[in-house]
């Protein structure tokens, strides 16, 4: 996750709130699928 574009943004909210807003956690399921879909 931390190796895509966005994805230290998601690391570093999650590491002050404990939390994912709504649109973050949009655009890291967004960056996991795609990940997924380029492995296999």
């Amino acid at each position: 996750l931390t190796s895509k574009p966005g994805g230290k943004q998601i690391m570093q909210e999650y590491g002050k709130t404990k939390s994912l807003k709504d649109t973050t956690r949009r655009q890291m399921i967004n960056i996991l699928a795609a990940e997924m879909t380029e492995t296999h």
